[in-house]
């Protein structure tokens, strides 16, 4: 039976710039399970954002907001249960300043 250990895999604040951003990697020894990534969009309802991506290393897509088309100043949520490797990373783009993400889950022991 692993060890379950809830983590905070990132987190941005917002005071934060556009631009990519990067975990660190997945210890050796663990896998991590991303369960949630909860996000406020920076702006206020009536305006529009540029988005955001969240992939994992390799680019596949975890959590991609509509471009171009994202409501500023509004909360989306994501839960579910994506895999994480030794030495995978997650890797967040965001266009615009001021985006607000927490992406957390589970750090098991590998088997």
């Amino acid at each position: 039976m692993a060890n379950i250990y809830s983590v905070v895999m990132f987190q941005l604040g917002p005071g934060s710039f556009g631009g990519a951003y990067e975990t660190t990697p997945v210890p050796d020894g663990y896998i991590w399970i991303v369960r949630d990534i909860d996000i406020k969009s920076p702006g206020v309802p009536w305006t529009r954002t540029y988005g955001l991506n969240i992939t994992d290393g390799e680019q596949a897509p975890l959590y991609v907001t509509d471009h171009h088309n994202a409501p500023g100043g509004t909360y989306s949520f994501w839960r579910g249960r994506q895999v994480l490797q030794a030495g995978d990373t997650l890797l967040i783009t965001v266009v615009e300043a001021g985006w607000s993400i927490r992406i957390s889950g589970y750090q098991l022991t590998a088997p």
